[in-house]
């Protein structure tokens, strides 16, 4: 089979692409950015593309709605079409593409743990299963990478399992770059790591713990609305950043992570009552109730003044 396939560019997405890359012979992979994936769909849809392949798959990130109807239009235009795309996606901001038959989208999913019965779920372990109970995909055990992608993507590796090497699978993927991690897994999903890979991963360790420190310093608390938020630009490890400016700072309701040079915020917190999913929706973006993100503008300034300016109204 020839498979085209839109994935987001964090862990989850990439982990989308090596489960992928195990399951089929063919795969063409497009990483998209919140930014870039509405436009990318749509040409490729509007052109008629999706001819070329005998499955399209969108996982770990979602369409909007005029998106979603031109695939809606063109898959139902003749009957061999019908079942060409498949969306998996697991942010609650998506789940009103569920109303669209090649949608699934699922925040919660049952538990492969032992006496739990429900977790979070993650666009990998969702892409898994998919392709596990509806492709009859010959998919190797790959349940202890999946596990350590979602437990990162989620935040449980912090959270609840204070499980250290889902944090370090993340380092490692930006260590060695996208293309070598997705080789690196496709060939062995098992996570015993070189002495090589230990070693980038202990200088790597040394040099976040200086940049949290570092960037802690430069981080400014301001007031929008109710809120008690605080600001810092960051180019680098946005999670493990915001994470620790929240937990160290319990008077701020959330963080945001401003990184210029890609023209995205991050957004970060702790608490149950604040969803930061809805607020990075409303700006284009999206993600989890305590970890999400959208793309700014070239003007970093007015179009943060705009986001708080709107988030009080």
């Amino acid at each position: 089979m020839k498979i085209k396939l839109f994935t987001h560019t964090d862990l989850d997405g990439v982990g989308c692409a090596i489960i992928a890359k195990l399951a089929f012979d063919e795969v063409d992979v497009e990483y998209c950015n919140y930014n870039e994936i509405d436009q990318k769909v749509k040409d490729f849809t509007g052109l008629m593309k999706f001819k070329e392949y005998d499955k399209v798959y969108i996982t770990d990130i979602s369409v909007s709605k005029e998106v979603a109807d031109l695939i809606e239009y063109s898959v139902t235009e003749k009957k061999e079409y019908l079942n060409r795309y498949q969306l998996i996606d697991h942010h609650a901001t998506a789940k009103w593409l569920n109303e669209y038959r090649w949608a699934y989208v699922d925040d919660m999913e049952l538990s492969i743990i032992p006496g739990e019965k429900v977790m979070k779920s993650s666009g990998t372990s969702l892409f898994y299963n998919y392709l596990w109970e509806n492709e009859n995909a010959n998919l190797p055990f790959a349940l202890n990478f999946i596990e350590k992608v979602r437990r990162y993507d989620t935040w449980d590796w912090h959270t609840i399992h204070n499980d250290n090497e889902a944090k370090r699978l993340n380092d490692l993927l930006y260590l060695i770059g996208r293309d070598r991690f997705v080789q690196r897994f496709t060939k062995d999903t098992s996570l015993r790591f070189t002495e090589g890979e230990e070693m980038l991963l202990e200088i790597e360790q040394t040099k976040i713990d200086k940049y949290l420190e570092t960037k802690s310093k430069q981080m400014f608390k301001q007031y929008f609305g109710d809120h008690l938020v605080g600001v810092v630009f960051a180019e680098q490890y946005q999670s493990q950043m915001g994470n620790y400016l929240a937990l160290n700072n319990e008077d701020l309701d959330y963080v945001v992570m401003i990184d210029v040079g890609n023209e995205t915020v991050s957004y970060r917190g702790i608490h149950d009552s604040i969803d930061l999913g809805i607020i990075a929706k409303s700006f284009g973006g999206g993600g989890h109730p305590k970890a999400s993100g959208s793309q700014t503008h070239s003007n970093v300034k007015e179009s943060l003044w705009r986001t708080f300016v709107a988030l009080n109204k």
